[in-house]
């Protein structure tokens, strides 16, 4: 839901780092105002420099590489490529780096649906040209050179976020408060993008924001702010891989809604590719059998 209301977004032009600036501000008030309370009434909160620099870092990087490319790549190739595209780099990055970082179990079958999803963002990647030409009817960009440039940053913007969750789940069994996790990752957005909207846009500009379009972007903030807390309870009680398996209905959701609801083309090319990683997906998600191969470190 976070992404259609993002898509429309692109669709009526608006400034894609004026929109993350809003839609994380919604999280960075809400959160913490409670979190405030919280500290007042007694509550005592673990901070762990390294673990809250960490997220800071991640917190930055989500930002500026993840969720301002997202919002761009949404007016060049889509919603329909852009969603599986960044979700399967997304499964690749959690997998190797839940094992690389925490020690999490990476099986044979696992790796075998590491190579099947990297097929399917080959697949996607075809079809992202096609996809471009008719998303660049409805805006300014246009041409292979950037649909090959919004490919490049979709992956990155996967990558981004599949070192979200595994740095989120490090500070969860570090014990910092979902609040603090929370205020952390979305703060950057705020205090990273609003003097980048300010500086670009200025006060008249930001200010001439329509209302419904300015509703837009809390909605998306709220539907976020429900979303990322959903996740971060997931990282607690299960792994990095498990978590992104069970958030991958967004795949399926979002294609259905770039092609239905946004007029995007339902080429070979996205239909074999979405295939391709729901094939990868449902290989991760089967049950681990103990007589299964693991590689050590």
């Amino acid at each position: 839901m976070v992404n259609i209301v993002l898509r429309r977004l692109d669709e009526l032009g608006t400034d894609p780092m004026w929109v993350i600036c809003v839609k994380e501000s919604v999280t960075v008030i809400v959160v913490g105002a409670w979190l405030l309370l919280r500290v007042v009434f007694g509550r005592r909160v673990s901070i762990q420099l390294k673990v809250i620099a960490m997220l800071v870092a991640v917190g930055i990087a989500t930002q500026f590489l993840g969720n301002v490319n997202m919002q761009w790549s949404f007016g060049v190739v889509g919603l329909a490529i852009t969603i599986p595209l960044s979700f399967g780099a997304m499964l690749i990055c959690g997998a190797l780096g839940g094992w690389f970082f925490l020690g999490e179990r990476v099986s044979t079958r696992k790796a075998l649906a590491i190579v099947v999803l990297v097929c399917g963002i080959a697949l996607l990647s075809m079809g992202a040209n096609t996809a471009s030409g008719v998303v660049a009817a409805l805006s300014t960009t246009k041409g292979p050179f950037w649909s090959g440039v919004a490919i490049a940053a979709v992956c990155l913007v996967g990558t981004v976020f599949g070192l979200l969750t595994i740095v989120i789940r490090r500070a969860s069994l570090a014990n910092v408060p979902i609040e603090l996790i929370l205020v952390t990752i979305t703060g950057m957005g705020v205090v990273c993008l609003a003097p980048l909207c300010l500086a670009r846009l200025g006060v008249k500009g930001l200010l001439a924001t329509p209302p419904d379009v300015f509703g837009l972007m809390l909605l998306a903030g709220l539907l976020n702010l429900l979303s990322f807390l959903a996740i971060i309870k997931g990282l607690e009680l299960t792994t990095v891989v498990y978590a992104n398996i069970i958030n991958s209905s967004q795949v399926a959701i979002a294609a259905l809604a770039g092609v239905v609801v946004f007029g995007e083309p339902a080429s070979s090319w996205l239909i074999f590719g979405m295939f391709a990683t729901v094939l990868g997906i449902v290989l991760i998600n089967k049950p681990v059998r103990r007589d299964e191969t693991d590689f050590e470190m």
